[in-house]
């Protein structure tokens, strides 16, 4: 679907805004109410129906690596991210601090991160006890790598981050 390019901003972030905006694709992809994060509902059915439309491939994980590369951050809901699920969760939901309703204009703040990771303050798996290093996570853990963001944050937060999600995993199953 053809719309004005706006100049320098990536083609990824312009199709991506007009895709949720379009109330046609309403059904697989929306605002969410305050209109600061989107939702992707049945994934698969939204690869197969709307990516193909926008762009050159129709492969969700190739559309969730763009969104990582500039920045967007998967937001977990407490039934998703338990071990035991009801099944009816079949949606993702994506924020960026820059990608907004109604807000065309913060598009040209969305930058794509850099490829190169900065060595600044690495965390390794010696400084945090069993945690895997990312080369050793396999395929069927792909599911826990969507727990920590991916852009480079600081030990503190990690540590945070994975504390939080294992006391909610502890409270889910209790249930």
């Amino acid at each position: 679907m053809p719309h004005a390019t706006m100049k320098g901003v990536p083609v990824f972030l312009q199709s991506l805004y007009h895709i949720v905006s379009d109330e046609g694709t309403d059904k697989l992809i929306y605002w969410s109410p305050d209109g600061d994060s989107f939702f992707v509902q049945e994934p698969d059915r939204f690869a197969r129906e709307v990516l193909g439309k926008w762009f050159k491939h129709k492969n969700y994980s190739s559309f969730v690596r763009q969104l990582n590369n500039y920045g967007f951050h998967k937001i977990l809901h407490l039934q998703q991210g338990s071990l035991r699920s009801n099944g009816t969760n079949d949606y993702h939901h994506y924020t960026h601090s820059e990608f907004r309703r109604d807000r065309l204009d913060l598009l040209g703040r969305i930058q794509r991160k850099n490829q190169s990771i900065p060595n600044d303050h690495p965390v390794s798996s010696s400084e945090v006890p069993d945690l895997p290093r990312a080369t050793s996570i396999k395929k069927e853990d792909s599911a826990l790598v969507g727990l920590v963001p991916a852009n480079n944050i600081s030990r503190d937060q990690l540590l945070e981050t994975i504390m939080l999600e294992v006391g909610a995993l502890k409270g889910c199953q209790k249930e």
